[in-house]
């Protein structure tokens, strides 16, 4: 499978890496808080906040909610200078969690606020929305419009296996990069941001739809450089 190349910000890598004193092997993404439920001890529902035209769920845990709010009002990066961090996850996930920047490293951030998604019930995706130009380095808009969609099309099963290729493109329009790999065989990329499998963004993050016969036989959201 071909991955498009894309440039790396390696000296932005370097710097963060020496400021923390940690090798690229710890470099990997926050884990999720253990929960939260409802039935957990400091666990709040604190309001809706509304993002991208979608309405997210606050949730705190071991946090109140007028705090709560003011967290997730910020811009979600890794600051290591700051209290509070935040670091977005893939599909049926929370989409955004913000944590104590020193609990990065942690499997267990405490105490967190999330962003929970909507019912797939809410979602929409349209060659449109999809359209929006995704720059994929350098950005503060972390996580984009691409990804929240991405994510979509993959929890809510918008696209599944065996569709054919003019649906795919009546969902998602037409891709940033088509490779060709045999005559019937075909990869369609769609570029959706910085990668969200690693802390330290160094590799763009893509949607992979491949053809193969004018059929899909593989849909996932993959990172490469």
């Amino acid at each position: 499978m071909h991955i498009p190349a894309i440039g790396r910000t390696t000296l932005t890598l370097a710097i963060a890496l020496l400021a923390i004193g940690l090798s690229t092997s710890a470099a990997a993404p926050p884990k999720l808080p253990k929960g939260p439920v409802p039935t957990a001890a400091g666990h709040r529902h604190c309001g809706p906040r509304w993002l991208f035209g979608h309405r997210f769920t606050v949730e705190g845990q071991g946090i109140r909610c007028r705090e709560a709010r003011k967290v997730v009002s910020r811009s979600c990066l890794i600051n290591l200078k700051k209290r509070w961090s935040c670091f977005s996850y893939r599909e049926s996930k929370p989409f955004v969690v913000w944590f104590p920047t020193e609990d990065l490293f942690k499997r267990v951030q405490y105490p967190a606020v999330l962003l929970r998604r909507y019912p797939c019930s809410q979602s929409e995706v349209t060659p449109g929305l999809f359209a929006v130009s995704t720059r994929v380095f350098p950005t503060r808009r972390f996580p984009t419009r691409r990804q929240l969609l991405a994510d979509d099309v993959l929890r809510c099963k918008l696209l599944l296996l065996g569709d054919e290729l003019s649906k795919v493109e009546a969902l998602l329009g037409p891709p940033d990069e088509t490779v060709m790999e045999a005559s019937s065989k075909q990869s369609l990329v769609y570029n959706l941001g910085p990668e969200r499998d690693s802390v330290f963004q160094i590799d763009p993050e893509f949607l992979l739809v491949e053809i193969s016969g004018g059929l899909a036989t593989s849909i996932s959201i993959e990172q490469g450089g």
